[in-house]
Order: C-alpha cells, then sequence, then structure tokens
C-alpha cells in the first residue's frame, strides 16, 4: 500500500514561489504521524549558512553572501543544525518528517545528488538521536520523507527512504502526496503539569555542573512522567478510542444540535500512581546541599481527531519532557561557566518560558528568556521556520516569570550567616542572592585603601540586559567606569551574555583635602566627600573585527604603550618631513574613521550612579584596607534631558535645538531668514524605534515662501542615536526675502530615511511660521531683528 501524505494547500503555493524563480533551497517537512492518518503541517526553508571561519573585512561592509547552487554544497551540519533548534519549537506529536528541495536536478536518479540526500538525512537521525529527551526522532518510523520540486518542470515528486540502519542498500518507496484546500482540524489538548520537588548536591573539588544537575532532574523527571495516568476532561478513557469519539458521546450527551466544530480544547490531568511516586531503593547521602526545582509547565498539543487516546497520550508526554529539555539547553548554553564554586551559598537559575506561536491552523512554540520582550520570537520564528508574524500573535500569558518569593525569604533568613561570613564568601553570596531580583542593574563592590586614598573598584556583573536593538542583536556588553572628580576612565572587557559577569577591577586615586594639622588623623568621611561613581553600560551590536583580542584584554581609555612596541618603533629608521606629515595625516584619517565605526556600532543601554557613603564602608579588611558589601545599583535609560528653563518635555518623536536668526535690510527688499540646525535629541525608545527601519537617517530643513520652497538644507545620513550635533557654519539655510512677505514665509523640517526599498519613511517633522506652536518665537525673532533666537522644536 502506498503511504499517503496530506497537507494544507499553502505549502504547495510555497514551493511553487520557489520554483518559479528558479531558485534552489532546502528546508524541512514538519508532520504528524497517526494510526489513521498523516499530515504534514509546515515546510520551513532552511536559512543560508552563515560561515564563521574566514571572517574578512569585506564581509563586514557586504551582508551578502553566495548562496549555494546546487544540493551537493549544502553542509549536512547545518541542515542537522536546523533540524535541532525547529524540534524544540514542536509541541509533542509532531516531528521532522524529512527534507524537501526546489532544483533543477533529477536527485532520485543521479547517483550522487541521491547519495548526499541520504548523508543528509542519516546524520540529522544521528545529531537529534544524540538527546533522547527531547523526542527528536519519530518513534513509530524510521522512513524519511523526500519532497523534491523541479525548477524546469514544475513537477512534483515525493518518496521515502529508511534511515537510521544497518542496511546500506536503502530502497526508494513511492509517496502519494494530496493538498487539502480547506485547512486541517487539530484537536487541542492542554496540561499544566507542576514540579515541586527536592534533589540531593555532592559537592566535588571541580565544583557543581549545573548541567549535570539539570539532567538527573530531567531522568527524574521523565520516569515520573512516564508512569503517570493520563484523564481528559477528569475521566480515565480507553486507549483505543478515538478523541473524535469521545466528543461526539459528550454531545449526545448534551443534545447539542448544530455545533459540528471540534471543542476549543481538551483538558488533560495527569495523576502518578502512589507506588510509582516512591524510589526504588532508600540510602543515606551526606549532601553539601540541596536543589528545589519548582514550577508549572504549561503544555499544548495539536492532534489529528481521529487520533486514538493513547497517542494524545504519548505526544502530551512527550511535550512536557521535550519542553522541559530545551529549557534546559537553553539555558545551560546561555550560562558563562557551567560550575558552581563550592563556595556559594545560594543560586537561583530561571530557565526561558514557554509562549505559543501560530503556525496555519495550530501553534508552535519558542522561549524567552527573563526580560525578553514578544519581539525575540519574531526573529526566531522568521530565521527557523520562514513566517512572517506580528507581535501581537505572540501568545505569552501561558507561563508566568518565575515567583521568587522563596529565594526572597531565602535572602533574609540568611542575611545573619552573611555577617559572620568572609568577605569573599559574602560577596559571593550577595552576587548570587541578587540575581532573582534584580531586574536590569549592575553589581558593583569597593574597597578603599585607608591610608593614602586609594579606590578600588570592582565591576562583579549585571543581569537582564536587553539583548535586540531594533532588529539588530547585541554582540556583547562593556561599562565605561569613571569616579568624579578625577580624570581617570576605565572599560571592561567585552561580554557577550545578557547576564554578563566581568569580576573586574580598577584602581582610582582619590583628590585628597589636605589636613590641618600634621598629627591629625585622615577622616574616612572627609576623604570620600564630594566623590560619586560614574557606570555607562553599552551594548555593540557588531564583534570587533582585528583587533578584538587587544580589546578583551585592554582595560583602561589611557593607552599606554609598552616597552615592546617602543623597540620595534626605534628598530624603524626615521621618516622625513614630508613622509612623516602625510603618514600622520593618514592614520589620523584611519583612526577617525574607525573610532566613528566603533560608535555607530555602539548602543547606550544606561548608566547608574553612586554617592561615596562612608557608612557602607564596614568590612574592615585590615592593612587599612576596607570595603564595601557587593552594592546592586539599577541602571536607569540615559534622556538626553531638558534645561530648567524649558517648559515643555520631551515627545516620543525627539527633538530638534534650531537658531532662528532674522536681519532687516534698510530698503525692506533684501530681508534674510536664517535657520541654524544645532542638535538633535532623542529616548532610547525612540533611537530603537528608528532602528527597527535598518536605514541610516537624514534630516531636511526647507523654506517656504506662499508654501513654495525657496531653499533647503540636507544632512548627511547618519545612524540612529539619542543624540546628534551639526557644524552650525555648514547646517545652515538662508532665505532672502521682502519684508512684506514675511508673512507667507514658513520653515518645514523633516526627520526621515530611506529604507532599502528606496522607500522614503518621515520619522518626525514641525512647522516654524507665525501660526504654529512656535509663534511666540518667530514672532519675538521678527521683532528684534539680528538676535538670533535658540529654542527647541518638537517632531511630530
Amino acid at each position: 500500500m502506498v503511504r499517503t501524505i496530506y497537507s494544507p494547500e499553502y505549502c504547495l503555493q510555497y514551493l511553487e514561489q520557489f520554483a518559479s524563480q528558479e531558485i534552489f533551497v532546502t528546508g524541512l517537512i514538519l508532520g504528524q504521524i497517526t494510526s489513521s492518518r498523516e499530515n504534514v503541517i509546515h515546510l520551513a526553508r532552511t536559512p543560508e549558512e552563515k560561515s564563521t571561519d574566514n571572517v574578512t573585512e569585506e564581509s563586514f561592509t557586504s551582508d551578502k553572501q553566495e548562496p549555494v547552487k546546487n544540493l551537493l554544497g549544502v553542509s549536512e551540519a547545518w541542515v542537522a543544525d536546523h533540524a535541532k533548534h525547529v524540534t524544540r519549537m514542536l509541541p509533542g506529536g509532531v516531528f521532522v518528517q524529512g527534507i524537501f528541495i526546489t532544483s533543477d536536478e533529477d536527485i532520485f536518479e543521479e547517483p550522487n545528488y541521491f547519495s548526499k540526500v541520504k548523508s543528509i538525512l542519516n546524520y540529522m537521525y544521528r545529531v537529534l538521536n544524540s538527546n533522547q529527551y527531547m523526542f527528536a526522532n519519530c518513534p513509530y518510523s524510521n522512513e524519511r520523507l523526500i519532497l523534491h520540486m523541479s525548477t524546469s518542470t514544475k513537477v512534483l515528486t515525493c518518496k521515502s527512504v529508511e534511515i537510521g540502519g544497518l542496511n546500506k542498500n536503502t530502497s526508494i518507496k513511492p509517496v502519494e502526496w494530496k493538498f487539502l484546500s480547506k485547512p486541517q482540524q487539530w484537536q487541542r489538548l492542554d496540561c499544566y503539569y507542576e514540579f515541586d520537588d527536592v534533589y540531593p548536591v555532592i559537592v566535588k573539588n571541580s565544583g557543581i555542573s549545573v548541567k549535570q544537575q539539570f539532567q538527573k532532574i530531567l531522568e527524574s523527571a521523565h520516569k515520573i512522567i512516564d508512569s503517570s495516568v493520563m484523564f481528559i476532561d477528569g475521566e480515565l478513557k480507553d486507549g483505543s478510542e478515538q478523541l473524535e469519539q469521545i466528543i461526539k458521546k459528550k454531545k449526545s450527551k448534551n443534545n447539542t444540535k448544530t455545533s459540528q466544530d471540534l471543542p476549543k480544547s481538551m483538558h488533560v490531568s495527569l495523576f502518578v500512581p502512589f507506588e510509582n511516586a516512591l524510589p526504588e531503593t532508600v540510602e543515606y547521602l551526606e549532601c553539601d546541599g540541596s536543589i528545589h526545582f519548582s514550577g508549572v509547565v504549561s503544555s499544548s498539543v495539536f492532534v489529528y481527531p481521529k487520533a486514538t487516546v493513547s497517542e494524545a497520550i504519548a505526544a502530551v508526554k512527550q511535550d512536557i519532557i521535550r519542553s522541559l529539555a530545551s529549557r534546559f539547553t537553553m539555558h545551560c548554553d546561555a550560562l558563562i561557566d557551567d560550575n558552581l564554586l563550592p563556595e556559594e551559598k545560594v543560586c537561583f537559575n530561571e530557565p526561558p518560558r514557554r509562549v505559543l506561536v501560530p503556525v496555519g491552523s495550530l501553534y508552535l512554540c519558542d522561549y524567552l528568556f527573563p526580560g525578553e520582550a514578544p519581539a525575540e520570537a519574531l526573529l526566531s520564528v522568521r530565521e527557523l521556520l520562514d513566517l512572517q508574524i506580528t507581535e501581537t500573535d505572540v501568545i505569552c500569558d501561558i507561563e508566568t516569570p518565575a515567583d521568587t518569593s522563596e529565594f526572597d525569604a531565602l535572602d533574609r533568613d540568611t542575611s545573619s550567616e552573611e555577617l559572620l561570613a568572609t568577605p569573599q564568601e559574602a560577596s559571593q553570596f550577595m552576587y548570587i542572592t541578587g540575581i532573582c531580583f534584580a531586574m536590569f542593574v549592575l553589581l558593583v563592590s569597593i574597597l578603599v585603601h585607608y591610608y593614602d586614598g586609594i579606590v578600588d573598584f570592582i565591576v562583579v556583573g549585571a543581569r537582564h540586559l536587553p539583548s535586540l536593538f531594533g532588529l539588530s542583536r547585541a554582540h556583547g556588553y562593556i561599562v565605561k567606569v569613571k569616579i568624579f572628580p578625577g580624570e581617570s576612565k576605565y572599560e571592561t572587557t567585552l561580554q557577550e551574555s545578557s547576564w554578563p559577569v566581568w569580576n573586574e577591577d580598577f584602581k582610582f586615586q582619590l583628590k585628597q583635602t589636605p589636613a590641618k594639622k600634621p598629627s591629625e588623623k585622615i577622616d574616612l568621611q572627609n576623604q570620600l566627600a564630594g566623590h560619586f561613581l560614574s557606570l555607562t553600560i553599552y551594548a555593540l551590536l557588531e564583534a570587533p573585527k582585528q583587533d578584538s583580542e587587544r580589546r578583551r584584554s585592554a582595560k583602561t581609555l589611557d593607552t599606554k604603550k609598552t616597552s615592546k612596541i617602543g623597540d620595534e618603533d626605534a628598530m624603524k629608521p626615521k621618516p622625513g618631513f614630508l613622509e612623516k606629515t602625510f603618514s600622520s595625516f593618514k592614520s589620523t584619517k584611519a583612526e577617525a574613521a574607525a573610532q566613528k565605526m566603533i560608535l555607530e556600532k555602539r548602543r547606550t543601554v544606561g548608566a547608574a550612579t553612586w554617592n561615596f557613603d562612608s557608612k557602607l564602608f564596614q568590612n574592615d579588611l585590615k592593612n587599612g584596607l576596607i570595603g564595601t558589601p557587593d552594592i546592586w545599583r539599577p541602571i536607569n535609560a540615559i534622556a538626553s534631558g531638558l534645561s530648567a528653563a524649558e517648559s515643555r518635555r520631551e515627545n516620543k518623536k525627539g527633538q530638534l535645538e534650531v537658531t532662528l536668526l532674522y536681519t532687516a535690510s534698510e530698503d525692506g527688499l533684501n530681508d534674510t531668514v536664517q535657520l541654524t540646525i544645532n542638535r538633535l535629541r532623542c529616548s532610547v525608545q525612540t533611537m530603537q524605534e528608528q532602528e527597527q527601519y535598518k536605514a541610516p537617517l537624514y534630516l531636511k530643513a526647507t523654506i517656504l515662501e506662499a508654501n513654495k520652497a525657496e531653499c533647503y538644507w540636507k544632512s548627511d545620513r547618519f545612524v540612529p542615536a539619542i543624540s546628534a550635533r551639526w557644524d552650525p557654519k555648514s547646517a545652515t539655510v538662508k532665505l532672502t526675502v521682502f519684508k512684506a512677505n514675511l508673512s507667507k514665509v514658513s520653515i518645514y523640517i523633516s526627520l526621515g530615511c530611506k529604507t532599502k526599498m528606496a522607500k522614503k519613511e518621515i520619522l518626525g517633522k514641525a512647522t516654524i511660521d507665525e501660526k504654529s506652536c512656535y509663534a511666540d518665537s518667530w514672532k519675538e525673532c521678527l521683532r528684534q531683528p539680528g538676535i538670533p533666537k535658540t529654542f527647541w522644536v518638537n517632531f511630530e
């Protein structure tokens, strides 16, 4: 009997789209196998492979990479990695069923191409089989689908091959593929499974591996859930009964007349038999700690209505374990260090939470880390599933962020223990416990050398930093450190995690107040008076190019030449005057261009300040060294700010500072109206909105007479920023006009961009004339010729 596959009609349109453009494409087939029917739910194109080995300067300036032109150039590892990431997004009962290809070659007739297809499928099978708790490979069948559409003949062919076996002479079986004009109906089953377990921890010399602890939790959860009994809508059902029959019985009981649609959802409850809840053996162990694993996993499974109860039970159990394994894997990948040191008292780990994303008539899922917005899911869906959805389509309320009330109580209970701990232990304790309830924060520690006024400042880490700026992701984060008053300033190394850990120390010399008497003791309060700490955190949207290793090791902004460099310079012959001047000009120009590129790829996350409080320096470390406990400081967004005299507040579109100058002539025939653009400012939120257009901005100021543009000034293109300045000498537009026509003169200013599709977008505009909201400034300028008037203009 020929195997039959059913899929929605938009899958055919999806393939024809590539075939009509004669594009070579590979992708994944996502589907579900039940005893009654086999359904395909979606076709997901595999994104183009991004090579990270040979990174050149040209690759940074050009976004386009040469695409793969035929099947022989496809990487098996890249397709398998795509399948692994997509599997995390699939609900239980849905698997990667095979691959689809659009090409001009006949992949079934040419041996080289068919051998490549089998190699891709076998490699993908081995990668997906590496983690048994992901249930990545379909347990019901080892046959995988190969769907091919010819770009020349537009003929669609589907066949299946068996993989994973020892037999190398794989036979090809024909498959009949049917497209459904109507949307496929699915039966939804919802389940909320609560975990609340305690696991022992035995500390080894190398520390505690977070990954190993999660693996133990996963093994235990799998045993419990696998042995559980499932109730549907509060009733125990026969495993061979179809879900459709259960629905019909309910309708007959309720005497419903017209409703033929499937119910929105069936509620599923899992119960663990008492004998299975007990451990097989009981043993006593000396433990160094414990893990309290608690939380609720939301499960939403979609199955074919004619599927049996046993198939639905298997899908729900697979979904819970797969979701748990996906979260643990993503959480461990995001950790900077997998090991927790034995000295660490308390650690709080919050894996990502689940959200639902629509695909056709059902839902797949994605995961958001703490502090991430639903927009993060849009990127995953677009890249992995090749779908365009909006932020409102993402369902985020099926799971809530972790409740930290118990952890807060633990923090209060151990506060007395912290006072008895050594300064190192206290530092580690505060750092770990601060993770759970610190949102968008920096952690610092300060030591003061009592006698010589040297401050040893330690940047420990930060939490919940934003990873998305418009449509660009942050590559890493750095912190600029400065103490006022003072001239020294430092930068930390680049950390790529959104929960960065630096543990870097910097030394500052405080400005000393001279003692009145030589015998007078140094007072700490007077020593710290008038000093405060400034921390500014930046996100880098692109990795440093050539000198990335040098940037990682360099802390201070004050460049210090080493003796080695000095010796190398001494060995070089001295250039002549003209050569020296020209090379200096080139190096200065190159450095300026490089610095401009760095600033364009840097985004300000926010800043934190701290006034030195002598009361917090309580840890007497002897030898004239005293310190503070670790200090959490909230990271506040940097606003452009307004002067106290300005009554209008900063608006959502941004503001522009302009200078208006009116010059009167003796005869009234050569009066001039001059506008100068000084600076632009906006909030961080506005800057991020502007970045979504993925295009540089420009400013344009036009002076009109009788609604006719007479002259204009247009700025150079610039990247979105919270502030920008222009040279008043060049950013000026001037109009010569009759004094009698001043009432007809108006000024129009616009902020816009030109997208890659050559479409002009106006992001803000403002008008200055005698009828606008700036009429007072306009009239005052005309009353006082020769006196420039500077004021702020709000973009609307």
